[in-house]
C-alpha cells in the first residue's frame, strides 16, 4: 500500500499522495503499538495453560483409538 501512495512513486496529486503516506504510516504505528503492548500473549506456552481437559489429553496422547472413542482400526 505504501508503495502505491509514496510521493516518489505516486502519479496522482502530490498533496494527496503525501496525505495518504502520512495516514498509512500512522495506521502502521497504531497497529504495531497495539500488537507490542497487547495484554495477552498468544505464545504456545501461554495458550497451553488454558487447554480444556480434552485438548490437554489429545495434545499429549493424540486421537488414537486406543485412548478414546474414535473408530477402531480393522
Amino acid at each position: 500500500m505504501i508503495q502505491k501512495w509514496h510521493p516518489d512513486r505516486c502519479k496522482a496529486d502530490k498533496d494527496k499522495c503525501k496525505e495518504m503516506t502520512v495516514r498509512i504510516i500512522a495506521a502502521y504505528r497504531l497497529i504495531n503499538n497495539y500488537c507490542k503492548n497487547y495484554e495477552f500473549s498468544f505464545s504456545k506456552e501461554e495458550v497451553s495453560n488454558y487447554l480444556s481437559a480434552e485438548e490437554w489429553w489429545f495434545e499429549r496422547f493424540g486421537r488414537s483409538p486406543l485412548w478414546g472413542s474414535e473408530q477402531k482400526t480393522k
